[in-house]
């Protein structure tokens, strides 16, 4: 299963089920827990790398790309919708599982996936276990020195049980040992997450502010009519977590940030404002854990920027450079109709920022 647009009938009844008993998934997680403690407990892992970014700026591609490389381990869509017990679903679902089918992603912006795609689908456990963070209409950022300690070994567990998943499933070649993870969402838990996982590295993509802008105002409309057409994207959506447009958009609660407004309200100030806000947070983090990436620089000349990644990263480029060819130019930037002050703030903070770029 790719996505909504791909369920049948009775893959939404198996989706709705699978969230609608978060509770009895997290029991198989501990069942599996158990099984699995001396794989667990034995497996070497390397650093995690986490790519996050205010989405449309290019971190399902990087995910893309990073997740060739045999050193690292991903959600991907066979993991779905039994999230919490990764090593459980893949011996269940190996009776039933079919072929890879490559088709694009909801999102409508060229980019194919298939069954075996890696995919932005941990944000599920955060909500899980913070559900005080999911306000109706903001998501709170997470301080560093807020603890949850039943999280913290879930998470820690699940990361190793997703490199163990990995592996079984391919058991040719070298063994993955490395975590990774695209979640959009991690943008509001830099302190969290270079605290809690302190070993991480944290890669964030950084694009010229005004097609972000209008990459943020396209995607709003089309989820926007996407959600009213199926009501069953807008739930497949929720449950997972991805609050970042059309009816379910709710805003990071970045110092700054615009007041929340409705779809129809939602005009280019409005995320002109948010891109400010959420820029500005990521500029007070100063910490060498936390990589930004050129990605109008890696769009113009892909090879050179993905060795840059890859030393940052301590990778070796090649299993990733044959796929470099899924890589296009980035067009010009669009006129936008910004208050000039804030056009001048907008493209100030992004030069600054990128001058720090890997």
């Amino acid at each position: 299963m790719t996505g909504p647009s791909a369920y049948s009938a009775l893959d939404r009844l198996f989706h709705r089920l699978a969230f609608a008993n978060i509770g009895l998934q997290l029991d198989l997680s501990k069942r599996e827990d158990g099984k699995s403690a001396d794989a667990i407990a034995t497996l070497e892992q390397g650093r995690s790398v986490y790519i996050t970014a205010m989405p449309r700026a290019g971190t399902t591609l990087l995910l893309t790309l990073l997740a060739a490389h045999p050193d690292f381990a991903s959600h991907t869509y066979r993991q779905m919708p039994v999230l919490f017990a990764p090593l459980t679903w893949q011996a269940w679902s190996r009776r039933f599982a079919t072929r890879a089918k490559v088709r694009e992603r909801a999102h409508g912006d060229g980019l194919d996936v298939s069954e075996d795609s890696a995919e932005a689908f941990e944000e599920a456990l955060w909500r899980a276990f913070w559900q005080a963070h999911y306000g109706e209409r903001t998501i709170a950022l997470w301080r560093a020195e807020e603890n949850h300690p039943e999280f913290e070994a879930f998470y820690r567990r699940h990361r190793a049980k997703l490199i163990l998943a990995h592996n079984r499933a391919s058991a040719e070649g070298r063994p993955a040992h490395r975590y990774l993870a695209k979640n959009n969402a991690n943008i509001a838990r830099l302190d969290w997450l270079t605290r809690h996982d302190p070993e991480a590295l944290v890669i964030v993509p950084l694009r010229d502010p005004f097609a972000h802008i209008a990459s943020l105002m396209r995607q709003d409309e089309n989820f926007m009519r996407r959600h009213g057409d199926d009501r069953f994207a807008e739930r497949y959506m929720r449950d997972l977590g991805h609050f970042e447009f059309g009816r379910l958009h709710r805003l990071f609660a970045f110092p700054e940030a615009p007041e929340w407004q409705l779809f129809t309200g939602r005009h280019v100030d409005y995320w002109a404002r948010y891109w400010r806000a959420a820029h500005t947070h990521l500029a007070a983090h100063r910490d060498p854990r936390i990589r930004l990436f050129d990605y109008d620089a890696f769009c113009n000349d892909p090879g050179p920027a993905i060795e840059r990644l890859a030393r940052n990263l301590g990778i070796d480029a090649g299993p990733i450079l044959p796929l470099l060819k899924v890589v296009r130019p980035n067009p010009p930037a669009p006129e936008l109709d910004v208050d000039f002050a804030l056009s001048a703030e907008l493209r100030d903070l992004h030069v600054t920022l990128a001058a720090s770029a890997i």
